[in-house]
């Protein structure tokens, strides 16, 4: 979704700063998924930020634009203005309007159930380029079971007709042991919407998806889901976007990528889609992406939860160069085994989150890979 050509300079920059790393280190991360506050309408079970209410020390209107500043100074090429639900911040439009002015690529993860015709209207003013809506299942039944508001899913549909096809429009995906069966449904679904995007996303027990854990995938349900799933990318009218650390392992192992190189971050087409695919490297932490939350604080990614400074008060580029976290996250050679032995580490790299949550380990292997089944 992203401007390719704003990923391969820092990819570039990066070759010059550490090295040519396998994968590749950028200059910089191309995407800031920013939680811009705690609050929320709903109360999803698999929420990994736990959110509801606000909390102490969100940043302010003036903080928050001080913070654009420094990303802008940086070369951070796109923005995920995510929450909770950004969109009961009443000054979201101001700061993504102020994010778009200065060149950055702006979105919107929201769960749709507030989109109304007029909040459409507002969204695109605001210079926002996409929204991304989350939709857990098919039916209302799986979704709701799983938002923890009744009328959940008919809202968020409700949102995304008002947005689709005035702006690139995505759904996502949690995949659970309730929903992953579900997946040709919510492709069809998708379709039928005419959005842009289908995004399935992995499920990791941290914040109040903890107290579910139980429904994480077993590592041989993960490895049969991505297999027919992968096959089914390359039929569906919608770009169908799987965010498992594995699939371009999987990609290679069912046909060699023959169509289509999926990754983590997105999926890559002609000639050169397999060496792109290897440069991108699976596990985004600590080289494509951090998350910025409602406080300021950083962390490598959504689901990593280890503060590692804070976008306020830190310098940035000193922390993404020296960071002793980041530096140890991108050193796959180090991982424990199995992860840190497989022949695919450098396109995979298994989920550092998933290890830290099960393990306490973020360089554990990855108890959710069919490599790790033991």
């Amino acid at each position: 979704m992203v401007k390719e050509s704003a990923k391969y300079f820092s990819l570039i920059k990066g070759i010059f700063k550490f090295g040519f790393k396998k994968p590749l280190i950028p200059a910089n991360p191309s995407l800031i998924v920013w939680e811009t506050t705690h609050r929320c309408n709903l109360t999803c079970r698999h929420c990994s930020a736990s959110a509801g209410e606000k909390t102490e020390g969100e940043l302010t209107t003036n903080q928050a634009k001080k913070v654009i500043d420094k990303l802008n100074k940086f070369g951070v090429s796109q923005i995920a203005f995510s929450g909770g639900e950004p969109l009961v911040r009443q000054d979201i439009f101001e700061l993504t309007k102020y994010a778009s002015d200065k060149g950055i690529y702006v979105g919107i993860d929201s769960n749709g159930t507030l989109i109304t015709k007029e909040k459409a209207q507002e969204i695109i003013n605001a210079g926002i380029k996409y929204v991304r809506v989350s939709i857990d299942g098919s039916n209302a039944q799986l979704h709701d079971s799983l938002r923890g508001v009744p009328g959940a899913f008919e809202k968020s549909i409700a949102g995304i007709k008002n947005v689709v096809g005035k702006l690139s429009t995505s759904i996502c995906t949690t995949v659970t042991k309730q929903n992953y069966t579900d997946f040709e449904n919510i492709i069809n679904l998708a379709e039928s919407l005419g959005v842009d995007h289908a995004l399935f996303d992995e499920f990791i027990p941290v914040g109040r998806a903890k107290e579910i854990q139980n429904l994480d995938l077993s590592p041989q349900e993960r490895e049969e889901f991505l297999r027919k799933l992968y096959k089914k990318m390359k039929e569906s009218k919608v770009d169908i976007v799987i965010a498992f650390t594995e699939i371009t392992r999987v990609g290679l192992q069912v046909d060699s990528c023959k169509t289509i190189a999926p990754t983590y971050n997105g999926n890559f087409r002609g000639i050169f889609k397999k060496t792109f695919a290897k440069i991108a490297g699976g596990c985004s932490v600590g080289r494509f992406v951090l998350l910025i939350k409602p406080n300021g604080e950083i962390h490598p990614c959504s689901f990593l939860q280890i503060p590692i400074g804070n976008a306020l008060t830190d310098d940035l580029k000193k922390l993404w160069k020296k960071n002793p976290i980041l530096m140890e996250l991108r050193k796959r050679n180090n991982f424990k085994p199995e992860c840190g032995i497989c022949k695919y580490r450098s396109i995979c790299g298994g989920c550092r989150a998933r290890a830290y949550s099960y393990l306490n380990d973020y360089l554990g292997p990855d108890p959710g890979c069919i490599y790790n089944k033991k």
